[in-house]
């Protein structure tokens, strides 16, 4: 059914959620055809669910946007971010499978206690995961890592493997695996992550943030 609220919701050529933000989907999925769902909700057919349900057989329709039958020509460098809790995570287990073989110093691996919103969510419907269940820092992560890649670092620290995982404790709190830039050197330095344990001394700070009426964080 992934396909069919991806068709709904970008049917205007731009995602939006509110058009699946619905509480009738137990209804919706007796359905059938199941192209007529988005229709029903859209009050019109949905051109991209039209034409999809048209292939039921892999043909050169769905070949052409089968981009793990061509992971042997991918040669970009990869950083790839997934939640444990993604009820859609096929993407990230196929990225993760189709780098398999990149040299250490091509790929990152960012893995949380997040859904398919990534580094956006408190809570795992009754789970609160924690404030530091969220990474403010995550997008200074990927920037960095983008720089590295763009940069072509030659650096025997960046032959490290690069993982980065944040285990779910037993009481559900959030202990961060960050190996941050060494504070006083000005490149960037990632250091080998071995075990899923960090050093203590190597741990990233938690800082606690409050919002005041003025639009800064103190």
């Amino acid at each position: 059914m992934a396909q069919v609220a991806w068709s709904i919701a970008t049917d205007g050529r731009h995602f939006n959620s509110a058009l699946t933000d619905r509480d009738d989907w137990d209804q919706l999925m007796k359905v059938r055809p199941i192209e007529k769902i988005p229709e029903i909700v859209l009050g019109h057919p949905q051109y991209g669910m039209t034409q999809f349900m048209r292939h039921n057989h892999y043909d050169s329709f769905l070949n052409r946007g089968d981009w793990f039958a061509r992971r042997d020509k991918i040669k970009v460098p990869a950083l790839i971010q997934s939640g444990w809790y993604d009820d859609d995570g096929i993407g990230s287990t196929e990225a993760i499978a189709a780098t398999a073989d990149y040299p250490s110093d091509k790929r990152r691996i960012i893995l949380g206690p997040w859904l398919h919103g990534g580094n956006a969510q408190y809570d795992l419907g009754p789970v609160h995961l924690g404030a530091e269940a969220l990474r403010p820092d995550i997008d200074l992560i990927i920037s960095n890592g983008l720089i590295i890649f763009l940069r072509a670092l030659k650096m025997a620290s960046l032959r490290a493997h690069w993982l980065n995982t944040i285990p779910l404790a037993k009481n559900a709190g959030i202990r961060r695996h960050l190996f941050p830039p060494q504070a006083s050197s000005k490149s960037y330095i990632w250091a080998q992550m071995a075990a899923w344990r960090c050093p203590r001394q190597q741990r990233a700070l938690s800082a606690t943030f409050t919002i005041r009426a003025t639009p800064y964080l103190s």
